[in-house]
């Protein structure tokens, strides 16, 4: 929206426009108002009063609060500042910088320290897992040699990799995955040899190992 401004010490009384919105301070309308006139912003205070009456517009409340609507008209009085008051508003604004800067800084240590906690907090849970899996592959060592003592294999006799998927027949032994065995008798024309009793076998039984889970030394 927009409203109409006028400086009460121009004797021509004449008005000019200004945009705003009604959530705008009064502080924010005078910087505009500022801005339209081109007067600088820290050697001039603007008084703002509705016209025809006799209170100051508060800075801190909006136009909205101060009932001002569309092409509404404000009393604008320019009062220059003296060289003492703009040192001392110059000096509350260091003051506010100061504190920006202080807040800053604090802020960017509190980040630089969180990303520090971070970085810990993930080294030690890589520490952790790499010790899970050092602990996870020693105990299926430790597993896979007790079966290989106690003459139970898991694992495919000739790769040492692939579970136990085939049964020899008539031999019944399952020792064998489904690729060494396909592998294996290629290689010997057709014809292939139980790897645990030297038997030739002619046949094999596939499945899932618990339908035949016997053992290969017997």
């Amino acid at each position: 929206m927009q409203i109409l401004y006028k400086d009460i010490y121009d004797t021509s009384d004449k008005t000019r426009v200004v945009d705003v919105n009604p959530t705008d301070t009064i502080e924010k309308v005078k910087a505009k108002i500022r801005d339209n006139e081109g007067l600088p912003r820290h050697q001039v205070k603007l008084l703002l009063r509705p016209a025809y009456r006799w209170f100051e517009l508060k800075d801190g409340r909006t136009l909205k609060d101060c009932r001002i609507g569309h092409m509404s008209t404000l009393e604008v009085a320019v009062k220059w500042l003296s060289e003492q008051q703009m040192e001392g508003d110059l000096r509350l604004l260091r003051v506010e910088l100061e504190d920006v800067q202080s807040q800053l800084a604090m802020a960017a240590s509190q980040l630089g320290r969180q990303e520090e906690l971070t970085a810990a907090v993930i080294e030690a849970m890589e520490k952790h897992l790499d010790e899970e899996r050092a602990e996870h592959a020693k105990a299926e060592e430790e597993s896979n040699k007790r079966r290989r003592e106690k003459g139970i294999m898991s694992t495919c006799v000739v790769c040492y990799d692939a579970p136990l998927e085939v049964v020899l027949m008539p031999c019944r032994h399952l020792c064998l995955c489904n690729g060494c065995f396909e592998e294996l008798k290629e290689h010997d024309g057709g014809r292939l040899l139980c790897p645990i009793c030297r038997n030739q076998c002619d046949a094999k039984l596939s499945g899932p190992v618990y339908q035949h889970a016997f053992d290969p030394h017997t």
